[in-house]
């Protein structure tokens, strides 16, 4: 669901739209629509992307063009909730660190040591749903 969303609505592929900007949602247990929402550590960011520019591992993570990942930074912690679209690019603005939504979560730029975890989706009865775990712990270093 996306965040701020009371009525903790399921996304479908649908509600997000073509090359906008990123949405940071929370995930949600289908069976009992429990909020994963207990740690900022659970927050996801997802876009949808052309699937045919995408890498081969990044089109198998996604669905219908939908990609997921960490909402948190790998490098301080900071929200990625920049989105650079010419450069079709997520930035987190508190040291500019850029990541390829299209190349699973690549590091383009900026100070952050490793990649944006990604984490495979899948439609499940016309919803977004969650297929797997992160490829990675979500965050980096504790903030100071």
């Amino acid at each position: 669901m996306r965040e701020g969303d009371e009525s903790k609505t399921p996304l479908t592929s649908a509600d997000i739209k073509f090359e906008k900007k990123q949405l940071i949602v929370w995930p949600q247990d289908a069976k009992s629509s429990k909020l994963r929402d207990g740690s900022r550590l659970n927050r996801i960011v997802v876009i949808k992307l052309d699937p045919k520019q995408m890498d081969a591992d990044t089109a198998k993570a996604a669905a219908d063009g939908v990609v997921a990942y960490s909402a948190v930074c790998v490098h301080q912690n900071c929200d990625v909730n920049g989105w650079l679209a010419k450069e079709k690019e997520f930035l987190c603005i508190c040291h500019f660190s850029k990541y390829s939504p299209l190349r699973k979560g690549a590091v383009t730029g900026g100070p952050a040591p490793r990649a944006l975890p990604i984490i495979p989706l899948k439609i499940e009865d016309g919803k977004l749903a969650i297929a797997g775990d992160f490829s990675a712990p979500p965050g980096g270093a504790p903030q100071a």
